[in-house]
């Protein structure tokens, strides 16, 4: 089958996610799924009240003002008159006034505050099930999946804040120093490698909020500059924090932390009972 054939079902609680609400104008493409979404879906006409008359708003139909479209997309008025009038244009859209003919003087002075939008064909993109007829173990399913990229996305987010701060913050001096001695050390093992301070000292900061002590950093520094084998790949404090390979021996430590503290008290218990 074509990519380009087919569907996804695209759930509206994706409107509530951070990536969609961020504070930003809208791309053309995301303003006509945000038109298709806001469209009524139910299959029975729905009494909309706009001032003080009441509208029926129909399937594939949305009774907003230009106003409100721009106000949803971070858009002029202006520019929200001419997109419709492109999807107009391209058979996708269809726009009148939402005002009956018969005006009274209230409904005069209201006319323009909506308008009737709807979408062209919008079986094609509603698809034939709504909420109430599709199965239940289906919505569950794709409820669940929604709550659960928001939580993924929100913590993603926190992550990437907690990362940008620590990055923007100055090393601790104790940081600072065993970075420029590990710098010094291996900068003589790996010469084509250009060290940043700040960066390999930001590391040793990341290992003390992990509740490392400054004895644990001394201890695991001390290590792999001092060993045969582990000065040579180490070539960054970064691989402190990092994970052993699942299929490496070394699998059971969670970072490379705990296996330099294992292997350099082992060291030291060797030495003494010799």
């Amino acid at each position: 089958m074509d990519m380009k054939d087919g569907y996804i079902k695209l759930w509206r609680q994706i409107q509530g996610n951070e990536l969609w609400t961020e504070k930003r104008p809208k791309t053309k493409a995301e303003a006509w799924i945000d038109i298709i979404m806001e469209a009524q879906h139910s299959h029975e006409p729905q009494k909309v009240m706009i001032g003080m008359i009441v509208l029926e708003c129909h399937r594939g139909q949305s009774l907003n003002s230009l106003d409100t479209w721009a106000l949803r997309w971070g858009w002029s008025k202006s520019k929200v008159w001419r997109f419709m009038k492109f999807l107009q244009k391209q058979g996708m859209i269809e726009t009148k006034s939402a005002m009956p003919k018969s005006e009274t003087l209230t409904e005069t002075l209201t006319k323009d505050l909506t308008t009737r939008l709807t979408v062209v064909n919008y079986e094609k993109y509603a698809g034939g099930q709504n909420e109430a007829e599709m199965p239940s173990n289906t919505l569950t399913e794709m409820q669940t999946k929604c709550k659960r990229n928001a939580n993924e996305t929100r913590q993603e987010g926190r992550e990437g804040q907690e990362r940008k701060e620590e990055e923007e913050s100055p090393p601790s001096q104790f940081s600072l120093e065993r970075a420029e001695r590990f710098i010094e050390i291996h900068s003589e093992i790996h010469p084509k490698i250009k060290y940043d301070l700040n960066k390999q000292a930001r590391h040793i900061d990341s290992l003390l909020k992990k509740n490392y002590s400054e004895d644990d950093v001394d201890k695991a520094l001390k290590f792999v500059t001092q060993d045969e084998f582990w000065s040579d790949p180490v070539q960054s404090i970064a691989k402190m924090l990092k994970r052993p390979p699942k299929k490496s021996e070394n699998h059971i430590y969670k970072n490379y932390m705990d296996l330099f503290l294992d292997k350099a008290d082992q060291e030291r218990q060797g030495k003494g009972r010799r």
